[in-house]
């Protein structure tokens, strides 16, 4: 079974269930904890190793801030913890969500312990009532199983220990895919997604220090992007859009929501791969690639392309509101990077921090910039003047007709330049 094309068939075919929290153990090779011990365990070690990882886990200071969300908020079930079975020890044990159940098991400690009240984290939230309403009958899970996890097919609710590789393999795509682009909303091309994922995973067998759930760890292998390419039937340069498409998306996002914003449901793909990564000018303009592989120049820089492109909050309205057409797109908006030669660049400013439409900052620098290029024609007669072929001239060496009709034309030109010159300082 390919990867690439059926790892969603497998994770597609996984079903809900209800789950009670004290039969889900931790996982112990969450790729965050591999990375730091640096080698992956066998299920064998779950129960054993579940209290080390509860420890780990809480002493994560957002852990705390994770507990009081949820007891404020209450606990939304919709389902996007994954799990899988152990059938050694009689329990789930998290794939992705460790934080969450980590979360859930600090209040239910408390629960037992008959408190009304959290005591770890303390908050003004009844823990009684809050299990009865959302925890006494378990949470809603992904079960990693299915008839296609394992080869011969087994019953509900499977054993991980005879997964198939290819079973592994669409797992972690699936937990790539929720931490690197949040939700699927974001109108990024699902292949973009998948491309990158694969990718992740393809380097991680080169590179095994990289964690495929960090956006941080990407970088471009070329001997990767080569084998990809080649098994993709694509070009290099499309996978790079691909990949770059993600990574963009992933800091775009992570700003935004820090801005006090949220990232549009749809129309971010295109911002990169039709607006941003084909206009060279654009890209040089926000530090694309000079800093961090894949990603913009961050603070002000990032800040600034944000407040162009996005819409944050109900005050900060977008300046590019399309990619290639409309009164203010992003073609125009670089056509005035390109163009705009005045010192303190003046035109890009009316676009950038003055909020003009580029469409109409752009006709106004076209116009401007005919004037730059009379002057640029007039300065090359002049320097064309002062050549001594034409300086050094003298009546003797007019005896040519054709030079004679050329100098009475230009005479005759100079003459309507001199009634102009002497017109406007009439004006002054």
């Amino acid at each position: 079974m390919s990867e690439i094309v059926h790892g969603a068939t497998i994770t597609n075919s996984f079903e809900k269930h209800k789950i009670l929290i004290e039969d889900i153990l931790l996982w112990h090779d969450n790729p965050r904890n591999v990375t730091q011990i640096g080698v992956e365990r066998p299920l064998s070690v779950l129960s054993k190793v579940d209290g080390m990882v509860y420890e780990q886990l809480l002493s994560e200071g957002e852990i705390g801030q994770l507990v009081k969300r949820i007891l404020a908020q209450g606990w939304q079930d919709n389902g996007d913890m994954l799990v899988g079975y152990y059938p050694k020890d009689k329990k789930y044990f998290v794939l992705e969500g460790n934080r969450r159940i980590t979360a859930l098991r600090v209040i239910l400690e408390d629960i037992k312990m008959g408190y009304d009240k959290c005591q770890r984290y303390p908050s003004s939230i009844n823990i009684q009532d809050f299990y009865k309403e959302f925890l006494k009958d378990g949470i809603t899970c992904w079960v990693a199983h299915s008839e296609l996890t394992n080869d011969p097919s087994i019953k509900h609710p499977g054993d991980a220990s005879t997964w198939t590789e290819d079973t592994w393999v669409a797992i972690k795509q699936w937990i790539s895919n929720i931490h690197q682009t949040g939700k699927k909303e974001w109108g990024l091309e699902a292949r973009s997604v998948d491309t990158f994922n694969t990718y992740m995973n393809e380097l991680h067998k080169e590179d095994p220090n990289i964690d495929v759930t960090r956006m941080e760890d990407f970088y471009l292998d070329q001997d990767v992007l080569a084998t990809l390419a080649d098994r993709m039937g694509e070009s290099r340069n499309s996978l790079k859009i691909k990949l770059h498409t993600i990574t963009l998306t992933n800091q775009v996002s992570n700003k935004i929501q820090e801005m006090g914003g949220e990232l549009p449901e749809k129309g971010v793909a295109a911002i990169f791969t039709e607006g941003l990564l084909p206009q060279k000018k654009m890209r040089e303009r926000f530090g694309f690639n000079t800093q961090r592989e894949g990603r913009l120049y961050e603070g002000e820089y990032l800040e600034k392309f944000i407040s162009l492109f996005f819409d944050v909050g109900d005050t900060s309205e977008k300046v590019i509101r399309q990619i290639s057409a409309g009164e203010s797109n992003s073609r125009d908006y670089n056509h005035v990077l390109i163009n705009d030669r005045t010192e303190n660049e003046d035109y890009i400013k009316m676009i950038e921090e003055d909020g003009e439409p580029a469409s109409h900052v752009k006709a106004l620098l076209k116009i401007v910039n005919e004037d730059y290029k009379v002057l640029d024609i007039l300065a090359l007669i002049n320097k064309k003047l002062g050549d001594p072929r034409i300086k050094d001239l003298t009546a003797a060496n007019l005896e040519s007709d054709r030079l004679l009709e050329l100098i009475d034309k230009c005479t005759t030109k100079f003459d309507r330049l001199k009634n102009l010159l002497d017109e406007a300082r009439e004006n002054e």
